[in-house]
């Protein structure tokens, strides 16, 4: 299979498959990302590999200061009150 046969399959294949990709790519963990695309598009390791240099250019690394500020909105967002029945954060208080 050649790299723009295996690309043309990427592209096509369901937004689900191709952000669990990236997600492998994002953390670091080439060699489960190689896997996917070489289980998806049955092609050669050295495609593959071509594949996520070309996905990892795309891909700036975070800042020190740009991941503690993600943790942060992140932790904000887990700690603000949410409705037990609908997850809805517009929420008032009931005076007694």
């Amino acid at each position: 299979m050649s790299y723009e046969e295996a690309m043309e399959i990427l592209n096509n294949t369901d937004t689900n498959i191709q952000l669990n990709i990236m997600g492998h790519i994002v953390r670091g963990e080439q060699q489960e990302a190689l896997n996917k695309v070489k289980e998806l598009t049955n092609c050669s390791d050295e495609i593959s590999i071509k594949i996520i240099s070309e996905l990892n250019k795309g891909i700036a690394p975070l800042s020190p200061a740009e991941i503690a500020r993600n943790r942060q909105e992140a932790q904000d967002l887990l700690n603000k009150p949410k409705c037990p029945t609908c997850n809805s954060t517009n929420l008032k208080k009931i005076s007694a």
